[in-house]
């Protein structure tokens, strides 16, 4: 069983209006809670990433991908990583499970994933192939840095919790790839 992610056996086509339109998105600032241990307990904090929704039609022609994000509520989103920027080492809050995409192809880029975020670690990395889907598990640490001169876009299908999700299980994660190995989907 792959622990924190793997590569799908799909792609979307090139004729998808993803490809020529996804970098006329103006992808916004968003404030997701995050909680760290502090001596007194709990402190809420803040931390902002940037994202857009995007349009669910652009995935209807897609039938393998969008029969996927059907049956798992699975909502089409593009995360930009800056030039030069990183979103640093988190587990997500409300993200349970999702499927992300490179759409750029930018070599100058890492996504680390961790059991944890001490500060010697053992780490796994995320090599994307672009085009390609890969269910990740979102409730393992996990790191993307963009160390280049370009801007980074992700395609995110993800589904999406009305409850913070900080320490929970990895049940969905799990579910879901297990779900996809039955169909043939996961590549080995």
């Amino acid at each position: 069983m792959k622990k924190y992610f793997a590569k799908l056996n799909l792609k979307i086509s090139k004729s998808n209006p993803l490809w020529s339109e996804y970098m006329n998105y103006a992808c916004d600032h968003v404030e997701v809670s995050k909680f760290y241990p502090d001596t007194k307990g709990k402190q809420f904090l803040k931390d902002s990433f940037k994202q857009a929704w995007l349009p669910m039609q652009w995935f209807e022609s897609e039938v393998e991908l969008y029969s996927i994000m059907q049956q798992y509520d699975l909502k089409p989103k593009l995360f930009l990583v800056e030039a030069g920027h990183c979103y640093n080492w988190h587990k997500d809050g409300f993200r349970s499970v999702s499927l992300n995409i490179d759409l750029g192809n930018e070599p100058d880029y890492l996504v680390l994933f961790s059991e944890n975020e001490s500060l010697y670690t053992p780490i796994q990395r995320l090599v994307y192939e672009p085009g390609a889907p890969y269910i990740l598990n979102t409730q393992k640490f996990h790191v993307s840095i963009n160390y280049g001169n370009t801007d980074r876009y992700i395609l995110t299908l993800s589904k999406y919790e009305n409850v913070s999700l900080s320490g929970s299980p990895q049940g969905p994660y799990l579910e879901m790839l297990k779900d996809l190995e039955d169909q043939g989907l996961v590549d080995v």
